[in-house]
């Protein structure tokens, strides 16, 4: 007795999977070359992982062939080569900063064009970048209460059209 409403909760379930059947097909015809999309750049970021590491990671993007890879550089040297959006620097100097770039090759052909570079610097924090603000000095409202300000919310977009974005 205690499973009469089984039939009612098969059923509901037979639409739900219905639903998402038929939206997962709705747009099958769907013109992916007429989508407006952003001109962004790789947008290459190096982080710290530990005392030996560099974790290196960038975008893959909405334009790229699916049989894409990449080559990496250090310094202006080979360094090692992926199909995959990030790679592991496991050889660097913590104490000099390091110029990597990220090279995109489509049919066997190098496309500088479309390469990406970013300066580690040395010494970085582990796990995250510091990324400098330009912090206003606090004060005193005119009821006689101090203030300060702080970063706590951010925004991100390429509000200067050069395909890398600006964090507001």
């Amino acid at each position: 007795m205690k499973y009469k409403n089984i039939g009612a909760s098969i059923l509901m379930l037979s639409f739900l999977c219905a639903g998402s059947i038929s939206t997962a097909t709705a747009h099958s015809n769907y013109d992916f070359t007429q989508m407006q999309r952003e001109k962004l750049g790789r947008g290459l970021v190096a982080v710290r992982q530990n005392n030996t590491r560099v974790f290196l990671t960038w975008r893959y993007l909405s334009s790229d062939p699916a049989d894409i890879s990449f080559k990496i550089y250090k310094d202006g040297s080979f360094i090692g080569s992926t199909s995959k959006t990030s790679f592991i620097d496991k050889n660097y100097s913590m104490t000099k900063d390091a110029v990597y770039k990220v090279v995109p090759v489509v049919d066997s052909v190098d496309r500088e064009d479309m390469s990406q570079v970013f300066t580690w610097v040395a010494n970085s924090k582990f796990g995250y970048l510091e990324i400098p603000i330009d912090q206003p000095a606090g004060g005193t409202t005119p009821s006689g209460e101090a203030f300060t300000f702080t970063a706590n919310d951010a925004s991100v977009g390429d509000v200067t059209g050069d395909g890398e974005y600006e964090i507001i």
